[in-house]
Order: C-alpha cells, then sequence, then structure tokens
C-alpha cells in the first residue's frame, strides 16, 4: 500500500522592501516559482516607504498573477494571510 502525503498547509510569504525596483520582480518571480502549490501559496509584499519605483513594479506583477498571488501594501501589511 503507497503512503499518501499529507495535505500541504497554506502559505504566506512576507516580503518587505526598501526602494528595491532593480531586484523586486526577480525576487516575486522566484518565490512564485517554488515547488508548492500556487492555490495554497499567498504572496504579500510590503513596501516600507519606498521612493524610488518598487511598488509600480509589485503592482505590475500583482495586475498580472494568477489568483492575485501578489499584493502590495504601502506602509501597511493588514491583509489576512491563510498560513
Amino acid at each position: 500500500m503507497k503512503a499518501t502525503p499529507p495535505e500541504l498547509p497554506s502559505v504566506t510569504v512576507v516580503t518587505v522592501a526598501y526602494n528595491e525596483e532593480r531586484v523586486i520582480g526577480e525576487n516575486i518571480t522566484n518565490k512564485l516559482e517554488a515547488d508548492y502549490p500556487p492555490e495554497k501559496l499567498d504572496m504579500l509584499v510590503v513596501s516600507d516607504g519606498s521612493t524610488d519605483a518598487t511598488d509600480l513594479v509589485v503592482q505590475g506583477l500583482a495586475d498580472i498573477t494568477p489568483s492575485g498571488c501578489a499584493s502590495c501594501a504601502r506602509s501597511r501589511a493588514r491583509a489576512r494571510p491563510r498560513g
């Protein structure tokens, strides 16, 4: 009899960014490409008062990411993560 793997929990990956426009896109993309079921993975990016285009880069990714996995919060982290 083959053992069934336990169900994976939902997780939320929180990334805090400050003036990271040059690297935040790759950072988020790498995390979303993790070997984890996308329906169980949330991404929360908190821009800590960035004065560059960090927020715009993150928002652009949120617009094209399936299931709204990416969200951008400016100086707040009030989302309700599942895991």
